[in-house]
């Protein structure tokens, strides 16, 4: 029941956050974003959540996510409110530009391929190793009963070497551009303040999926692990108490401090927010969980 009521919300939580009604390719138009600012655009295209077309005004490639626009209208090159937008030589129209569509959004740092056994290998870029890997499902105990993952399909995972060993006590991975924290690496390089955070799966791995100079971005499972510890005293029913404290929780490398921080909740978000002095809250009331759709998008800015 409690999931479908979650569902549920997440379902009203995206419709009533949604500022596009249609995404659709369009030659030529007017981008309204959420400030009223507009912009003129042409060869405007979708790919999942962002918007990629080219200003007509500043004859830049540009591109946004959906929660930044208000609207889109779509009309012809000889409407006159476009054909005044154009910026001119003269008589003569800058030509358009081509617009550069990624086939492929997600995040990619820029580490080269390679298995970084410690963090200072990480943070020298230097892979300690380049042994085969195998991606593989967080289900099953073994290589021969998992369910072998392509590079980037799952942003969980454990990874396998060629010889069936799970890849254990190192930092990080990278390969074909997607970069993989482990879970324990993540645990034991956390900041202060964090709490004590544990995992069922510490030997697993989690993809930093947004990026920029300032932070990495990931979720993966943790609970507090003092709240567990008394939750399995009651034996059973303490045991069916601790699979609930298991929360997908969101977690950001921060460059500057070379530390991991964990948000432990909504709150603890918001916490963050103050501590790097963005004037932006998350509205926690009813949002125990969701709340990482909102966190995502407020990393986005700030990454």
């Amino acid at each position: 029941m409690r999931t479908k009521i979650l569902l549920l919300f997440l379902l009203i939580f995206t419709v009533a956050n949604s500022q596009i009604n249609e995404k659709k390719n369009m030659q030529a138009g007017i981008l309204t974003v959420v400030t009223g600012d507009k912009i003129p655009f042409k060869n405007l295209q979708w790919v999942e959540d962002k918007a990629y077309y080219f200003n007509i005004q500043d004859s830049k490639n540009e591109q946004l996510f959906d929660n930044n626009i208000q609207s889109v209208e779509e009309i012809t090159e000889n409407d006159p409110r476009f054909a005044n937008l154009f910026p001119k030589r003269g008589n003569v129209v800058v030509p358009q530009e081509n617009v550069a569509i990624p086939t492929d959004t997600r995040y990619k740092p820029n580490y080269p391929d390679g298995i970084y056994a410690a963090k200072e290998d990480f943070l020298n870029k230097t892979p300690s190793s380049h042994e085969e890997i195998v991606f593989m499902s967080l289900k099953g105990l073994g290589m021969s009963n998992k369910d072998v993952l392509k590079v980037g399909e799952d942003d969980n995972c454990f990874i396998y070497t060629a010889d069936d060993k799970k890849l254990k006590n190192v930092f990080a991975v990278s390969q074909d551009g997607f970069l993989y924290f482990n879970v324990k690496a993540i645990l034991k390089n956390k900041s202060k303040g964090n709490g004590s955070q544990d995992s069922d799966t510490p030997n697993a791995f989690t993809r930093a999926t947004i990026g920029g100079d300032n932070y990495m971005y990931m979720e993966t499972v943790l609970a507090n692990t003092w709240g567990k510890s008394f939750a399995y005293q009651f034996g059973a029913t303490g045991g069916a108490l601790a699979a609930t404290m298991d929360h997908m929780k969101g977690v950001i490398w921060d460059f500057k401090t070379q530390k991991f921080d964990i948000f432990k909740n909504c709150s603890d978000f918001n916490k963050f927010l103050l501590n790097v002095k963005l004037d932006k809250q998350v509205d926690c009331e009813g949002n125990r969980h969701s709340y990482l759709l909102e966190a995502r998008n407020i990393i986005e800015e700030i990454k």
